[in-house]
């Protein structure tokens, strides 16, 4: 038995070691790059899918994923894992191409700028985290940056500045060489990624106040309680915040005139950021509950129970919605009248907000599983 642990050890540490090295990789080539597909983390994208999926490959993580997303670029899908890893796969076979392993946990998508990734790995047992610029031509770290708390928030980058929210609500704004531009602490959790629209970065907290940080003067210029808490991601358009809070209720909040334009009361605590269309609002709450609404009146336009739980956003295409769940299923509806179109079933609670990039959808599940599916007729 002894002899049988020092083998399964040598080969756990092997299969850890294969280097991160994507020299083959064309720097300018498409990318899907940040949670939720853009800077107002709409989750739109503006394809059209058949109703029905197949699978076409799956591979293992080796851990579990947060309730976070992929990054792609060029032929390559790259995901991070509770375990402290980074692994590259070929975006349309699922071989594995390399990893990278971290003594932690990676709880957000990885960001891509240039030739560099960038990720938080929150330390073991320890109330700091560290932000690395990792060099991935070069395999290489090229910066380790000590932050205090943890991010299990998402990454966010604008005008090819880094801007990184703790978990204690501290905004840290980076430029690309990783000299840091701002540090400011606003003294309360945040579980809300930040969101960029226009020169603002927009975030919230769990005292259900929303703060509005001016990039341009890089100050916080508005801050206020306008609801009981915020432990929810949120969304935006160029003039309005999206969110769900921990009583159920469905925001609108409007930048310009600073105010809550109308709420919808569901009931049921939601954490899913909205996904958005130019006249939708999609989300789910922690009662397996989906919504359509109008966006400009807050009405409800249609709703499906999914009969699991939904704690991730939707992916929105021209037509159709597609909706995971832990009831290890995922569901496309259609976008206009809520009907289900087809449901695919996983060997494990849906984790990952789908993501489509080029004719595939990926998706990752329990057990760090990541699949891709593809649209049939």
């Amino acid at each position: 038995m002894r002899y049988l642990k020092i083998i399964l050890l040598t080969l756990i540490v092997i299969s850890c070691a294969k280097p991160l090295i994507l020299k083959e990789i064309r720097l300018n080539a498409d990318k899907y790059y940040i949670f939720g597909g853009s800077n107002h983390r709409d989750f739109f994208s503006e394809v059209t899918l058949e109703d029905s999926l197949e699978y076409v490959w799956s591979n293992n993580l080796n851990g579990s994923q947060w309730t976070s997303s992929v990054t792609i670029m060029d032929n390559l899908l790259i995901a991070s894992d509770l375990a402290g890893r980074v692994f590259a796969f070929d975006r349309k076979s699922g071989k594995e191409k390399g990893a990278v392993k971290y003594k932690g946990a990676i709880f957000h998508q990885p960001l891509i700028y240039k030739n560099k990734l960038h990720f938080v790995v929150n330390e073991e047992k320890e109330t700091y985290s560290t932000l690395y610029y990792y060099d991935f031509i070069n395999s290489k770290n090229l910066l380790e940056i000590n932050l205090e708390g943890n991010v299990r928030n998402e990454l966010l980058m604008v005008d090819n500045n880094l801007f990184v929210l703790t978990d204690n609500g501290d905004l840290h704004k980076y430029n690309p060489v990783g000299t840091e531009i701002v540090n400011i602490g606003t003294g309360v959790i945040s579980n809300t990624s930040p969101i960029c629209i226009s020169d603002k970065i927009v975030f919230a907290n769990i005292e259900g106040e929303i703060i509005v940080f001016n990039n341009e003067t890089e100050k916080i210029e508005f801050r206020k309680k306008i609801t009981s808490s915020f432990k929810s991601n949120i969304s935006g358009d160029d003039q309005n915040v999206y969110a769900g809070t921990d009583t159920g209720e469905i925001l609108c909040f409007n930048l310009k005139a600073n105010e809550v334009l109308w709420s919808k009361n569901t009931g049921v605590k939601i954490i899913a950021a909205p996904s958005l269309d130019d006249k939708l609002l999609f989300v789910g709450d922690l009662s397996g509950m989906f919504y359509a609404l109008n966006k400009v009146t807050g009405d409800v336009v249609w709703n499906y129970d999914t009969k699991g739980l939904v704690n991730n956003s939707a992916l929105v295409t021209n037509k159709s919605v597609l909706i995971p769940d832990h009831n290890k299923k995922l569901h496309v509806l259609d976008k206009v009248t809520g009907k289900k179109l087809s449901i695919n079933e996983f060997d494990g609670r849906v984790k990952s907000s789908p993501v489509y990039f080029d004719s595939l959808v990926y998706i990752g599940y329990d057990k760090g599983m990541i699949a891709a599916l593809r649209g049939i007729k």
